[in-house]
């Protein structure tokens, strides 16, 4: 076989051209995934700085509101310092004592407070410990100053007394407040107000305070005209009580089993020779006929009344209409009330701290306890059992009458 000929049959797939244009390739995609990312954080950036150059924008014209509050609080400041360093016309520098001593002035203005007179153009002074009122200030606000040996007044243009001062050991004249002077005004013998004296005997009632006078019981009482009807508001506050539940006159049910009143007692301190503590009294709102029950808890009651109930709709071939109780837990609850539901009861409550709406089966515990407490401390029944054979005997004793 020919050499040449086997030569040219062979056929290279690729040459060292097609390598290089590969390789070059290759890094022509990756210069531009590189170009691509850097210009997607230089956006970033961009972004960025857009937003701080308007923060620091946002911060700069803050910045010239607040510069431009402060030149003008220090322009008020000035203005305020000229005029309490006397530079200002017409206001004073300073105030003189005694001996020469003399008191800066710091600050002037208004008194205005809840109880005490308007006084106008009030200084503020420098180490001076006690609160002066000046007359002559007074005097040319309009108002009279009046003095007394105990007492000064200062009356207004209309003839009312605005200010009162009474006059102390060392002849100065204190200010006494309108609070103060009703309680000095109450403690005065002289004083001639129903309600002031009222007030001071204790809230006491207008027939006692005639009582008082007609028979001088208290020294320095003068005679007061007492008015019948007079009405102290803290006295109907303070004397109130409840009006009493008044008593029903005609029967509210018309038969047997319509409406049974239902309450738990106990825990009574000596237990019966079971262990039982608690009692649950039923008691029939139209025949006034009582069941009564003994327990041993209180998570107990569902299951006693729900045995007790059934046995008397059966026994009786009568259905219980509706039952009354308060809003205990004992009776107040779920399973009770699926109970009630499948039985067609409904079931009343009582008002909150109203006994008295179920006063029927309250009467009957009171009842119960009181019979049974006063035969057991008679020892009638033995010690152990004795509890609740009291309180069968007593209940059998009423059922009796």
């Amino acid at each position: 076989m020919n050499l040449n000929l086997v030569m040219k049959k062979v056929t290279v797939p690729y040459s060292y051209q097609d390598i290089n244009d590969v390789d070059t390739s290759k890094l022509l995609i990756e210069q531009e995934e590189i170009i691509n990312h850097l210009q997607e954080e230089r956006i970033g950036h961009l972004a960025k700085i857009t937003e701080l150059n308007k923060e620091v924008m946002l911060l700069n014209s803050q910045l010239d509101n607040v510069l431009k509050q402060v030149r003008m609080m220090t322009t008020r400041t000035d203005v305020l310092d000229r005029m309490l360093e006397g530079k200002v016309k017409g206001k004073p520098n300073g105030i003189g004592f005694t001996h020469g001593a003399k008191g800066k002035i710091v600050g002037i203005g208004n008194l205005v407070s809840e109880g005490s007179p308007r006084l106008d153009n009030v200084l503020l002074v420098k180490g001076l410990s006690a609160n002066l009122i000046s007359i002559s200030q007074l005097c040319d606000q309009g108002l009279s100053v009046n003095f007394s040996k105990t007492e000064c007044q200062i009356i207004d243009g209309e003839g009312t007394m605005s200010m009162r001062g009474t006059r102390s050991k060392d002849k100065c004249y204190l200010w006494v407040s309108q609070e103060e002077a009703l309680i000095s005004t109450c403690m005065l013998s002289k004083d001639e107000e129903v309600r002031v004296w009222h007030q001071k005997l204790g809230h006491l009632n207008m027939q006692g305070i005639k009582k008082v006078i007609s028979l001088e019981a208290i020294k320095g009482i003068p005679k007061l005209e007492i008015t019948e009807g007079s009405i102290c508001r803290e006295c109907q506050v303070g004397k109130q009580t409840r009006i009493s539940h008044p008593r029903l006159e005609h029967q509210r049910t018309s038969k047997v089993f319509e409406l049974p009143h239902i309450d738990l007692m106990g825990p009574m301190q000596v237990t019966n020779i079971g262990g039982k503590r608690y009692f649950l009294v039923v008691v029939d709102d139209f025949s006034r006929f009582t069941w009564v029950n003994f327990i041993r808890e209180k998570s107990d009651t569902f299951e006693s009344f729900k045995e007790l109930c059934i046995q008397l709709q059966r026994e009786k071939d009568r259905g219980i209409v509706r039952i009354r109780s308060d809003h205990g837990t004992k009776f107040e609850n779920s399973k009770l009330h699926v109970f009630y539901t499948g039985e067609g009861i409904k079931h009343e409550f009582s008002s909150p701290i109203t006994p008295q709406q179920n006063g029927v089966v309250e009467r009957m515990n009171r009842t119960l306890q009181e019979s049974a407490r006063s035969c057991f401390m008679l020892n009638i029944f033995p010690t152990i059992s004795g509890l609740k054979l009291c309180i069968l005997s007593v209940m059998f004793i009423i059922e009796s009458h």
